[in-house]
């Protein structure tokens, strides 16, 4: 019953019978766009509401395998060289007279320009977030003792946020992979 005045909804009442046990009780207290996680419970509420379940950036984060290892700044300059070359190397001569040459060179040459513009826009994304690190350091070192021990506290409570919101997700986990052992 309570559930319902909180969810401010009438929820199915198949899982409050006798002898199941009771859904997980959701704090109407707790906002949890700001805490960023959502427990499952909540999910199934606003399915059954009919509101759109969003999953939240950090959820589709831990889907990503694997980030790209950091290069030098020599090395993606002599992977900028490399990629020039390989545009230059891939034209064909000009003597060749088959068509079907012509068209496996023009596809190669499709395929190093691609190959170019993602190593590029790779670099660029790299220089953009360098330099916005280098903006965020020269901000810290002009900061007022108080602004920068302000500033510390709230970078601390962010990243207690961010541990409790781990921990409650490998619990999550846990209890889903317990759940189809049964």
């Amino acid at each position: 019953m309570v559930d319902c005045i909180n969810a401010l909804f009438l929820l199915p009442t198949s899982q409050y019978r006798p002898g199941n046990s009771p859904p997980a009780h959701l704090s109407p207290f707790t906002d949890n766009d700001k805490q960023g996680y959502v427990p499952m419970r909540q999910k199934e509420i606003m399915h059954l509401k009919g509101e759109e379940v969003v999953e939240s950036e950090d959820e589709e984060e831990e889907v990503e395998t694997k980030k790209p290892v950091k290069k030098s700044k020599k090395e993606d300059n002599e992977d900028e060289d490399q990629d020039e070359d390989m545009v230059d190397d891939g034209k064909g001569d000009a003597d060749s007279s088959s068509g079907n040459e012509e068209e496996e060179s023009e596809e190669q040459n499709l395929a190093t320009i691609d190959q170019f513009k993602e190593t590029r826009k790779k670099f660029n994304a790299k220089l953009k977030k360098d330099t916005e690190e280098e903006q965020k350091e020269l901000a810290k070192v002009l900061m007022t003792n108080r602004q920068r021990k302000l500033y510390q506290k709230m970078e601390k409570e962010d990243t207690t946020k961010k541990d409790q919101v781990k921990k409650l997700k490998d619990k999550r986990k846990v209890v889903e992979k317990k759940g189809a052992k049964k």
